[in-house]
């Protein structure tokens, strides 16, 4: 284990750039995990899609378990950990991962959730959680959306983010989806759909939703087979994505 004492060490600018740069964690394939649950569930989930390149502690917390021993370990003074995250209470660890590139074999998935243009992190954070809770094999994130390692999302996935695979949807592959492998796609509208609890589905499809303020994109909304609406009061205009994305998925 290295203590670190100075704010101005390479390691803390670039834990910093990691934790507020989309940008830096896209060039350098790093991303950094908060607290303790997060790190083990990395241990215990998905090693083979994440590897733990490094681990931060504070000097004032102490690990429930034994770190991993072959990843190096830096401490850091409380005050010079705290300016490294926003939270209010220090999470004491953070855990910079390395996704690797694995191969998805699409034929195994039956439940696949698209999502167009979602761009609020806790939204997209809250609807990870649920695809996990519903038995979804995989997440399709279609256009621009917000950045799934983002450390809003992070949080707002509550641990959830290792157990599925979140991947970059285009055109290509959503036709591929359809055509080679005979998935469904059942596009969420907010109304004149298919009542979602009357919709006839194929052993495997994709739900595809959009942001409550532009739904699907005109491109999407052509390659749909079905169209579901959940049913609501007429004095409710729409739902919240994160809620209407969970109620799809707990439904289908």
């Amino acid at each position: 284990m290295r203590d670190i004492t100075s704010h101005s060490n390479p390691r803390i600018k670039r834990l910093k750039r990691l934790m507020s740069q989309r940008k830096a964690r896209a060039e350098e394939n790093a991303f950094v995990l908060e607290g303790w649950r997060s790190l083990e569930g990395i241990m215990r989930i998905n090693q083979e899609a994440f590897q733990i390149e490094l681990i931060c502690i504070s000097d004032q917390f102490n690990p429930p378990s034994s770190l991993p021993p072959e990843v190096e370990v830096i401490r850091l003074p409380e005050p010079i950990f705290n300016s490294i995250t926003d939270l209010e209470q220090s999470p004491g660890i953070l855990t910079v991962i390395n996704p690797r590139k694995i191969a998805l074999d699409w034929t195994l998935f039956s439940k696949i959730l698209l999502l167009d243009r979602i761009r609020d992190p806790g939204n997209l954070g809250t609807l990870i959680r649920s695809a996990v809770g519903a038995g979804y094999d995989a997440i399709l994130l279609y256009g621009d959306c917000v950045d799934p390692t983002n450390p809003k999302v992070l949080r707002a996935s509550m641990g959830t983010f290792p157990r599925i695979p979140i991947v970059p949807c285009s055109s290509d592959l959503l036709t591929s989806l359809q055509q080679k492998f005979g998935m469904q796609l059942i596009g969420l509208i907010c109304r004149e759909g298919t009542p979602i609890r009357q919709l006839t589905t194929l052993e495997s499809f994709i739900v595809a939703l959009g942001s409550e303020a532009n739904g699907l994109a005109e491109e999407l909304i052509s390659c749909c087979d079905q169209f579901a609406t959940i049913e609501i009061e007429e004095a409710c205009e729409s739902l919240n994505v994160a809620v209407a994305g969970s109620v799809a998925m707990f439904t289908l």
